[in-house]
């Protein structure tokens, strides 16, 4: 982790000194199509989109967000969290820094592989998992980061990738994508089965995301 931490430290470094001899290319914060294209209807599933403020847009420096709770008859809502920007060399942080700042205790990270068909291709989408919780609300997140052409399940690599294309003056896309639901009666397992589920239905909606 210190390695890792340091490595970023020096690029940040370089960074500022390249700012001083040329001018790096900016940030595309602007809105993109391929947001809204996301489906408010996933298989059995109908998306409410959740209004946000006006501060969150200029604190994460884009206007692609979205925040959409999905509803299936009989079970608990699946909250979509999706952070994108057209060409970047930042990154929203890791969901549990927010939630324990919120009171949330972690409770239990680990990696998961979910297989996916996509187009007839198949691959394991590797995913953070993160179990939180608080008096009487305990919560599952799955989530991973966008890099370019590729989903990245370490926030790390993700931004190392992104800021030495932007060094180079080629940027890349990239953004975060969370999705959480309730554990009810405290069953972990059937709350990840609904999870991976859901992302094995929206993950082809998400490819144009990938340059």
């Amino acid at each position: 982790m210190d390695k890792k931490f340091l490595i970023i430290i020096s690029l940040l470094f370089f960074g500022v000194i390249g700012t001083m001899l040329f001018k790096l290319p900016e940030i595309d914060s602007s809105s993109d199509a391929r947001i809204s294209n996301v489906p408010q209807q996933i298989g059995e599933y109908s998306g409410t989109d959740i209004e946000l403020k006006d501060e969150i847009y200029a604190m994460l420096e884009t206007e692609n967000i979205v925040m959409r709770a999905y509803e299936k008859k009989a079970q608990p809502l699946i909250l979509f969290y999706l952070i994108f920007s057209k060409a970047t060399h930042k990154t929203s942080d890791p969901p549990e820094n927010c939630l324990q700042g919120d009171g949330y205790s972690v409770l239990n990270k680990a990696k998961v592989s979910i297989p996916i068909n996509m187009d007839g291709k198949e691959f394991d989408l590797i995913a953070n998992k993160l179990i939180v919780g608080k008096t009487g609300d305990n919560k599952l997140y799955l989530y991973w980061f966008l890099a370019g052409n590729e989903f990245q399940d370490s926030y790390f690599k993700q931004r190392l990738k992104l800021i030495s294309a932007f060094l180079k003056r080629k940027p890349l896309s990239g953004g975060q994508i969370r999705i959480s639901i309730d554990i009810e009666n405290n069953d972990q397992n059937q709350a990840l089965v609904r999870l991976e589920s859901f992302i094995q239905q929206i993950i082809p909606h998400l490819k144009p995301l990938l340059q």
